[in-house]
């Protein structure tokens, strides 16, 4: 896949699933915990559950979005890229048909009183 741009792929993607984890770089806003939106696209060939309409063949949305869940309420983290890159390795590690998997999390109540806005952070891993 490294040759080629990941557009040109098959891919499934989930959007807006909400994760309540411990997360934030000190250890007050991680004992609080808070809730993120993260959104993952999976790509991996999908000609073959094209045909057979069979869920064998691909990835289920649910298992993909539960696996999501399940990492993020693990552990606690301190950064996003933390929990993003771990996002990336466990679905690598589950889907043994995933090729590679793109993951957006979006971090809407900073607890700063100077920062306005949301923070977000978008990373791509695939397999080696």
């Amino acid at each position: 896949m490294k040759n080629y741009p990941k557009e040109r792929f098959d891919s499934i993607s989930v959007s807006n699933i909400q994760c309540y984890t411990q997360i934030g770089v000190d250890d007050t806003e991680r004992a609080i915990g808070q809730r993120l939106s993260v959104n993952a696209k999976i790509y991996l060939d999908l000609s073959r559950p094209g045909e057979t309409s069979e869920i064998e063949d691909t990835v289920s949305y649910v298992a993909l979005s539960k696996k999501i869940v399940q990492v993020a309420q693990s552990s606690e983290y301190k950064l996003l890229e933390h929990l993003a890159q771990t996002l990336c390795k466990e679905i690598l590690n589950e889907f043994s048909k995933v090729q590679g998997t793109s993951i957006s999390i979006k971090k809407p109540h900073i607890p700063a009183p100077e920062f306005h806005g949301d923070a977000s952070i978008y990373i791509y891993r695939e397999r080696e």
